[in-house]
């Protein structure tokens, strides 16, 4: 008898460190981490879900939900899941819960919660569902997981930046939109009707895409791919101290100026530059590409002057007439102020107020009243004396208003003379008329000509807009005119009058488009819902409801009957998947149950596990029946 072997014992390999600790549910990596397209945690729950085989609505209210704390728990999670996806204290509870269940760590990274301290929950995180048809088409070609990016649950986000194409709001097939989460939600697939979302790409590719709107994908896109690979929260601070710096650098410090060449609101930027605030990140976007900055080290480091970052937007700055900021120190308006008193040539309180950045003098006023009294004094005196000489005209102020009075005369458009005072730097226009009379009265004359010839091509326009069919409303006309409607009631109140009184022709030669556009699109197939018809002829669905009932009822009564048909159809097909599955199951001897008949069956055409016990037992009862008929015999 041959000797047993004796093998060494495991060891420590048996011990409690060794043996990791299972998860409640399957360890789901989440997909595209460090990724424009990182998953969001909507679609890592109804993939957690799909692993499972049991709808989301049980796996929220049978696991997830008791674990979550009370004021959390919402009944009525459809319709606001889109704050699982943005920041708060919401997102943060379920991720906790997700993770001790998963043993996945960092599934923060799924959502904006890194960007809580800078960005704002406001339009950031659209309510309904976006997708790209040719994504989901290319994933499941390509056997890869199908899922929904981050990328689609963000509001300023329209396009796909891969495809070239805008991303898809209604479904191809049932032609309505969808929440983010619903209690049968499927990757890939409609809510509602179960249709397949994906379609094939075209060979030619989509160009028609605002590259606005992609370079704001794009950077979106960048975003969310720095933010799910951090494992802490930005913090403001380098944002504010960039912002500062370039209002600083590039403006002059004058905040007014730079919100008007990146397209800011003028409101926005104190906001932002305060402590423990937060920005939206749609006119973030806005300002960034204007700029040509990358949002993210805009966002997370100290970008020095000398860095190549700033290029773009120094060009943007390079030659625009911008004011400085108009606060200066005390110290420094004292000198200038002093400095001015004591020159050899007396200035006025004027130019001494453009040189330190000041529109008006009553800052200086309010300030220092006793140096500006001296140097108001002093400019009266030597114009005084001036003046007693013959040499007040050959100041080099007065040579500089009689040139740019020439130049206004001679040039081809007209300048207001206030507007001229403004620029040589007087503070009315009397001035003006007292020094040069005929140069003033000859550029009121050319001015008068140039405004009558511009009513006169706006009166063309107007009489012109009358004769149109249809006519045209006054804000249409001014927007083609460029101006506002209050300037042409105000200018030209007759024809304005006659243009709003032919309002009900254009209304009834309106209703009646929008009816035949109606009528036909009565006789297209498959039909349209009243929603989705209004739509395509851009107007309000209730207010065409109003206008045309007549055209709302048979639309209604059409498209009820195409969904009926359509759920009779599927029914149908339904059944006869069942017989088909039924039968094979019980020619292999395997028991036709639900379970095993939903696995049979690939693509089953109503997921509805009541109607499937029902055509199994009406499936069953027909083979039987055939049975007994064949024993019969």
């Amino acid at each position: 008898m041959p000797k047993p072997r004796i093998y060494g014992s495991w060891g420590n390999l048996t011990s409690q460190n060794f043996v990791s600790k299972s998860s409640y549910f399957y360890h789901l990596k989440p997909i595209g981490v460090g990724s424009p397209y990182v998953e969001s945690l909507t679609g890592y729950i109804s993939r957690l879900a799909e692993a499972h085989c049991v709808p989301i609505g049980a796996l929220v209210a049978l696991e997830l939900g008791p674990r979550l704390e009370t004021e959390f728990r919402n009944s009525t999670f459809i319709y606001d899941a889109q704050i699982l996806n943005g920041l708060g204290q919401s997102p943060r509870q379920w991720i906790t819960v997700l993770e001790a269940l998963t043993a996945q760590e960092s599934l923060h990274a799924l959502t904006m919660l890194n960007w809580r301290q800078v960005i704002s929950p406001s339009d950031l995180v659209r309510p309904s569902r976006a997708w790209c048809p040719h994504c989901y088409d290319f994933w499941r070609t390509t056997g890869k997981p199908i899922y929904e990016p981050l990328l689609w649950s963000i509001e300023p986000v329209t396009v796909c930046p891969i495809h070239r194409r805008r991303l898809e709001l209604y479904c191809p097939n049932c032609k309505r939109g969808s929440p983010l989460l619903t209690s049968n939600a499927r990757p890939g697939y409609c809510y509602r009707c179960r249709g397949w979302l994906g379609t094939a790409e075209s060979r030619q590719r989509n160009t028609s895409v605002d590259a606005t709107e992609l370079r704001t994908a794009n950077a979106v896109g960048e975003i969310l791919a720095v933010g799910s690979l951090l494992r802490e929260e930005v913090r403001g601070s380098y944002f504010k101290e960039n912002l500062t710096c370039c209002i600083e650098t590039l403006a002059g410090g004058n905040r007014c100026a730079f919100a008007r060449m990146t397209d800011v609101s003028r409101d926005a930027l104190p906001h932002w530059l305060r402590p423990n605030t937060t920005f939206r990140l749609r006119p973030f976007l806005k300002m960034c590409l204007k700029l040509e900055v990358t949002p993210t080290r805009l966002l997370t480091e100290r970008i020095p002057l000398t860095d190549g970052e700033w290029e773009s937007a120094r060009s943007l700055f390079a030659g625009q007439s911008i004011m400085l900021c108009s606060f200066r120190s005390g110290p420094l308006i004292r000198r200038a102020l002093e400095g001015a008193l004591n020159s050899a040539t007396a200035m006025s309180l004027p130019e001494v107020a453009r040189q330190l950045g000041y529109r008006r003098v009553f800052h200086l006023r309010r300030r220092f009243p006793g140096l500006c009294d001296e140097i108001v004094k002093r400019h009266r005196e030597c114009d005084a004396a001036a003046s007693r000489r013959g040499e007040l005209y050959a100041r080099p102020i007065h040579r500089v208003a009689r040139r740019a009075l020439e130049r206004a005369v001679h040039g081809p458009s007209p300048q207001p003379i206030t507007v001229l005072c403004e620029e040589i730097g007087y503070r009315n226009s009397s001035s003006l008329y007292h020094r040069f009379p005929d140069l003033c009265r000859e550029l009121v004359g050319k001015n008068r000509e140039c405004r009558e010839r511009e009513d006169q091509k706006i009166r063309d326009a107007l009489a012109k807009a009358l004769q149109e069919e249809p006519v045209p409303t006054l804000n249409q006309l001014a927007a083609r005119l460029g101006h506002c409607a209050p300037f042409l009631r105000r200018r030209f109140g007759d024809l304005c009058a006659a243009l709003v009184a032919r309002a009900p022709e254009r209304q009834h030669f309106e209703r009646e488009r929008i009816r035949k556009l109606l009528e036909n699109a009565l006789r297209q197939e498959p039909p349209s819902s009243w929603t989705a018809l209004a739509l395509s002829v851009g107007r309000n669905p209730k207010h065409l409801r109003l206008v045309l009932p007549d055209l709302c009822e048979k639309v209604r009564q059409r498209y009820t009957a195409y969904q009926k048909r359509m759920r009779e159809g599927k029914r149908v097909e339904l059944l006869e998947q069942v017989r088909s599955a039924v039968r094979e199951l019980c020619e292999h001897g395997i028991n036709p149950s639900r379970k095993h008949v939903a696995r049979v069956i690939d693509a089953p055409a109503i997921k509805w596990s009541q109607l499937l016990y029902r055509f199994i037992i009406q499936s069953l009862g027909e083979m039987e029946a055939e049975a007994l008929a064949g024993s019969s015999k």
